[in-house]
This record gives structure tokens, C-alpha cells and sequence, in this order.
């Protein structure tokens, strides 16, 4: 409807526009930018009090889902900005700015909404969103976050968003003590499964493992990160038991990571399609050092049926390789890793010449440039050329702390190094 009013209010037919609006709320389509709009017309005609009325009326208005997108609509608002100086239209306008990725433009209307009072939680959550994903100015970002969090207690989005920032930062502690408050407030699985992975960044595999077990979560369709986490869990602390000598423990961990229990939400893929090499590499570790190096063998040789590896696989498909005697065959797979992605760096770093920098970040090529420092670590890990892995992970943690399994691999590496 009001692509048809947008017509006539650009063809000077004001008064057909006028009809149509006055239609739309007799019909009970009661919007703020319905108001806007008629309150616009009537600014064109000079009907000055009926345009200060429904102006006032708009503004009156739940913002909740309110997204203009039409570039008349700028116009339309900053007009009503004009006459009311009310600081919901700059929120609006902020938010088709954003839309039509105007970020800084964006971020001012937001600002300017905040200065002249604006207490809603959305306004603070898109601030912190913008500070984030545009400048990664994680802590400015989480400042906006905290405030939308206290506007709006029982929002889960807000929690998602905040823990995903502080993983950026790295700020593990901060982000248990967070989920663990959102906990109390709001059951949601996205919830409980954030807590477990911070649980895990911390080391802390039993707790996170009694989150994952004791409840019950519904992903999207596809959707696997909740069991990726629930390997995640097991595998590290496998490896935990494995140090300490206790490796029947760590072998039934190890097991287990293959499993994949109903309350997590999902099934077994096709064998082919399953993520296993990481599983299969330390079990394998596991069986060698009770003896059992026929069991070894046998786990290890089945990591190669596996067709769609991660990066992470990749490296303990190469690990696999080194342990079954092809130390020719690794080097050479390990070095088609290092070369593909020092590939993709030099392609990253040249685009990120030609666009400016909030596009980049938005686009999140920072998070891929910390990808391939963390893909090139590995394999040089693989060629055990260690000072240059450990260089290309302080690279990659340069950018981001949130690197996930290549963090706890760049803290294993970094310990046996101080050894």
C-alpha cells in the first residue's frame, strides 16, 4: 500500500495519497509510518496542525519491527524529525541506512537517537551489532550490548550476540558468567549450548558435557553445532585422561565422540559426509599407546573414506598419514595446505586494498585472513616447522581470539614449547 502512496506523493497527487492512508487506519492499519506519511501529505498541502497530529501519533508508536527501506522514506522522517525533534524517526532512519549499507550515516542517526533519549534495548543492540561487525570495535560493541541487555532482560538474542563478541575478545570467564545468568532467566537451547562451548573454551569438558547431556536441544534443519561441541567436549578432555596415564577412560571418549545422542538433536550422516579424523586420529593415539596397534591401524585407515574434511580435519588427516609410515605422501599433503591457503592470503590482503576497511569487516574477510593464518599453522605444524606455525597463530589471534579448536591446538603447541 504504501508503494502506491510513494507514487502518488512523487506525482504531487496528495490528496489520492491522503485517501488511500486515511483507508489503511480506518482498516485498522495502524503503523508508525503510516502516520508518518499522512502526516507528510498534510505537511505538503500546509495542513500544519493535522501534520503535527499524526507526526505525534507515528511516534506514539511500538517500534518493534518497524524497518522503512524506500529512500523517500529519509525524507519523509527527517521531516518529522524537523517538527518534533522526537528521537524515534532517527532510530528509523538509522535503520534503512544500515539496510542500504550506509554503515557510518547509519550509526549517527543511531548515536543521535541515543543522545536524545531513546531507552530501547534494539536501538542499543544495532549499535552494538554496528560497532562490531563493521569497525570490530568489540568493546564499544559490548558497552551497547550490556545496555540492550538491561532494557530488554528476556531477549536471548542479545545473549547470543554479546557471547559471540566477547569470544572475539576472548573473554571466556565473561561469557560463562553471562550465559550463566541468562540461563536463569530464559530456557532456550541456543542458550544452553553457548554456555557448554565456553564451558569447553575453559576447560571445563564435565560441565559442559552435563549441559549437552542433560538436555534436550532443537537445531535448524542441518544444523550440527551443538554435536560439534559435544565432540569438542570429549575429545579434549580424551586427550586430558590421556596425559594423565588414564587411557581407558580416554578411549571410551573417544567412542563416544562418534556417537551421536537423540537429545542433540540429529542423525548420523551418510559415513562419507561425517566429520571424524579428529576423533580417529587420537583414538587411534590411544590404541598405540596400550599396544593395540592393529586396532590403531584399523581406525586410522578409515579416516580416508571421509570426503568432506573440514580445515581442522585436514591437519589430523595429515597427522593420520605421518603415523601410518607415509611421511612422503604427508609432507607433500601438508604442503598443497600451507600453499592453498598462503593463496588465499595474498587474495584476501590485495581485495582488502580495493574496498574500504568497514566493508571488509563486514564481509568478515578479517575472519577468513585469520582462517588461513590458522590453516598455514597447522600445516606447518605438520612439516614440524614449529617457530613458523606458532608465528602464523599469533598472526591469526592477532585478529581473533575466537579460533576455536586451533586455539586449543596453538595452547597445546605453546606449552610443549616451554617444555
Amino acid at each position: 500500500m504504501l508503494e502506491v502512496v510513494k507514487e502518488y506523493i512523487n506525482a504531487k497527487l496528495f490528496e489520492e495519497a491522503e485517501n488511500i492512508l486515511k483507508m489503511a487506519v480506518s482498516n485498522g492499519i495502524d503503523t508508525p509510518m503510516i502516520h508518518y506519511y499522512l502526516g507528510f501529505v498534510y505537511e505538503n498541502i500546509r495542513k500544519l496542525s493535522e501534520r503535527d497530529k499524526e507526526y505525534k501519533i507515528g511516534n506514539s508508536k511500538n517500534p518493534d519491527y518497524v524497518f522503512p527501506h524506500r529512500l523517500e522514506e529519509i525524507e519523509i522522517l527527517e521531516s518529522v524529525i524537523n517538527a518534533t525533534g522526537d528521537p524515534k524517526p532517527s532510530y528509523y532512519i538509522g535503520n534503512l541506512l544500515f539496510y542500504l549499507r550506509r554503515f557510518k550515516e547509519a550509526i549517527e542517526k543511531w548515536e543521535e537517537a541515543r543522545r536524545k533519549g531513546l531507552q530501547y534495548s534494539i536501538l542499543y543492540r544495532n549499535l552494538g551489532y554496528a560497532y562490531y561487525t563493521v569497525y570490530r570495535d568489540a568493546q564499544k560493541a559490548l558497552k551497547m550490548y550490556e545496555e540492550a541487555i538491561r532494557l530488554d532482560p528476556l531477549n536471548y538474542r542479545l545473549y547470543l550476540e554479546y557471547d559471540e563478541v566477547c569470544a572475539w575478545l576472548g573473554l571466556t570467564n565473561k561469557r560463562i558468567r553471562t550465559l550463566e545468568e541468562a540461563r536463569k532467566r530464559i530456557r532456550k537451547d541456543s542458550i544452553l549450548a553457548k554456555l557448554s562451548s565456553a564451558y569447553v573454551d575453559a576447560g571445563e569438558y564435565d560441565k559442559a558435557l552435563k549441559i549437552l547431556m542433560t538436555n534436550t536441544f532443537t537445531p535448524a534443519e542441518g544444523y550440527y553445532g551443538y554435536w560439534n561441541i559435544y565432540v569438542e567436549a570429549l575429545v579434549r578432555r580424551g586427550v586430558e585422561k590421556m596425559k594423565r596415564g588414564k587411557l581407558r577412560e580416554a578411549i571410551e571418549d573417544f567412542l563416544s565422540a562418534f556417537k551421536y545422542p537423540s537429545n542433540l538433536g540429529v542423525g548420523a550422516p551418510y559415513p562419507p559426509y561425517r566429520h571424524e579424523a579428529m576423533q580417529r586420529y587420537w583414538l587411534g593415539e590411544c590404541y598405540l599407546a596400550l599396544g593395540e596397534r592393529e586396532k590403531a591401524l584399523e581406525v586410522w585407515n578409515k579416516v580416508f573414506i571421509q570426503e568432506r574434511l573440514t580445515p581442522v580435519e585436514k591437519y589430523y588427516k595429515g597427522l593420520i598419514l605421518k603415523r601410518l609410515g607415509r611421511e612422503k605422501e604427508a609432507k607433500q599433503y601438508f604442503e598443497s595446505l600451507l600453499l592453498k591457503a598462503s593463496q588465499r592470503e595474498r587474495k584476501i590482503i590485495k581485495f582488502k586494498k580495493s574496498i574500504p576497511s568497514e566493508y571488509f569487516i563486514f564481509l568478515n574477510y578479517d575472519r577468513q585472513l585469520a582462517l588461513c593464518h590458522c590453516i598455514k599453522a597447522t600445516a606447518y605444524l605438520g612439516l614440524m616447522r614449529s617457530k613458523e606455525a606458532l608465528k602464523e597463530f599469533k598472526e591469526a589471534r592477532r585478529i581473533t581470539k575466537d579460533l576455536g579448536h586451533y586455539n586449543w591446538i596453538y595452547n597445546s603447541q605453546l606449552l610443549k614449547e616451554n617444555l
